[in-house]
């Protein structure tokens, strides 16, 4: 179908026809003019951004096995400081958050 032609504006050769069109066509915009129009919900532009998605279980592993990866990494360069002598215990207990440990 062509997007551009408007088939309301078609008229018939048929004169009874064409009458009948026409009256088709005023009782149908009738019954659109009596008929309220929906009112939209005034909802924010971003309430579909607000709206937080529950991430699944597969999702929430794959965080947590991020986030204790880059911790581990954080843990070993901080080990290998206090080897080499750059920070003390104290230090790295607190870094660690292990200084109630201690």
């Amino acid at each position: 179908p062509v997007k551009d032609i408007n088939l309301t504006e078609i008229k018939y050769k048929d004169k009874s026809r064409e009458k009948q069109r026409k009256k088709n066509l005023q009782a149908k915009k009738a019954v659109q003019q009596q008929e309220p129009k929906p009112q939209k919900s005034k909802s924010t532009p971003n309430a579909a951004a607000t709206v937080m998605r529950k991430k699944t279980a597969k999702q929430r592993r794959v965080v947590q096995s991020i986030d204790d990866e880059e911790e581990m990494a954080q843990e070993y360069r901080l080990l290998k400081k206090l080897k080499r002598g750059s920070i003390d215990e104290s230090e790295f207990a607190k870094l660690t958050g292990t200084e109630e440990l201690l």
